[in-house]
């Protein structure tokens, strides 16, 4: 097999989730290396689904889903992507999210 130009590795892309509500935490803010983005979704004791856009000069940016199921205590791991239809290597990639505060 070729690699034509595609990383064999993947780099981590660290954020920051801040819930509304930590009782229910369906919505807030993303902090990243991006900037700073919403979020909507879900977030239970076995799973997380969420979607995340971006706000840049008024123009909402292409919403990136995110799936992940609890892989230990206070640590999730999933899929990220654009289009889950027309997903590429491109536009998906994998996340660990780890829970820093229970309240």
């Amino acid at each position: 097999a070729v690699n034509r130009g595609k990383p064999t590795t993947e780099l981590p892309f660290p954020f920051i989730v801040a819930a509304k509500s930590p009782h229910n935490p369906s919505e807030g803010k993303i902090y990243d290396d991006g900037g700073v983005a919403d979020f909507q979704g879900h977030f239970s004791k076995e799973e997380v689904h969420f979607v995340k856009r971006y706000q840049r000069a008024g123009i909402n940016s292409n919403p990136i889903e995110y799936r992940g199921q609890l892989t230990q205590p206070g640590v999730y791991a999933g899929e990220w992507s654009f289009n889950s239809v027309t997903a590429t290597s491109g536009t998906r990639g994998k996340f660990i999210l780890t829970k820093v505060k229970d309240d």
